[in-house]
C-alpha cells in the first residue's frame, strides 16, 4: 500500500506507533510490525531522535525517577543506549513494514533527520511533533520536501 492508493475520503488512516515500544530488541520490533499489520493498520511509526540532543545532561535517572531500574546515571546515556532505536535498524524495519503492506514513518526533529528519512529511507511521510512548531528552519526545510506532512 502506498499514499497514492488510498482512498482517504471514505477510509480512516490508521498509524501504529511502536515508538520505543520494543525493549530495544531488534526481533522483537520485527514482531510488532507484523502484528500491526494482521490488526489492519495502514502505517507504522518509530521514534528517531539522538539522545544526547534530546534530554539535558544534568539530568538523571534519579531525577525521573527510574534509578531502581536502571541504576544512578544520566538519562540520555540510558535513552541511548536501552530505548532509542538503532539509527541500523532503520532501513530493516522500513523494509518489513513495507513487505507487510504497510507505510512507515518517523517525526522529524533535525535536519540530518530529514535527510536521513527521505534520501536514504524513502519516507512518504513525514511528522512534527508539537515541540519543534517553534522551530522554524527545520520547518522551512521540511516544507520543501515533497511530502505529506503530520503535525502534532
Amino acid at each position: 500500500m502506498d499514499l497514492q492508493q488510498m482512498d482517504f475520503k471514505n477510509k480512516t488512516f490508521l498509524i501504529a506507533e511502536i515508538g520505543s515500544n520494543h525493549n530495544n530488541d531488534l526481533q522483537l520490533t520485527l514482531r510488532l510490525i507484523d502484528e500491526v499489520a494482521n490488526a489492519g493498520f495502514d502505517s507504522v511509526k518509530f521514534q528517531l531522535y539522538d539522545a544526547k540532543q534530546a534530554f539535558s545532561a544534568s539530568v538523571s535517572t534519579a531525577d525521573v525517577g527510574l534509578q531502581d531500574v536502571y541504576g544512578e546515571r544520566p538519562w540520555w546515556t540510558v535513552a541511548r543506549d536501552e530505548i532509542v532505536m538503532s539509527r541500523d535498524w532503520f532501513k530493516i524495519c522500513f523494509d518489513h513494514a513495507r513487505e507487510n503492506g504497510l507505510i512507515p514513518f518517523s517525526t522529524v526533529h533535525r535536519p540530518e533527520d530529514l535527510n536521513f528519512l527521505v534520501d536514504e529511507l524513502g519516507s512518504e511521510i513525514l511528522k512534527i511533533a508539537s515541540i519543534d512548531l517553534c522551530y522554524y528552519q527545520l520547518l522551512e526545510r521540511v516544507v520543501q520536501v515533497d511530502r505529506p506532512l503530520l503535525v502534532s
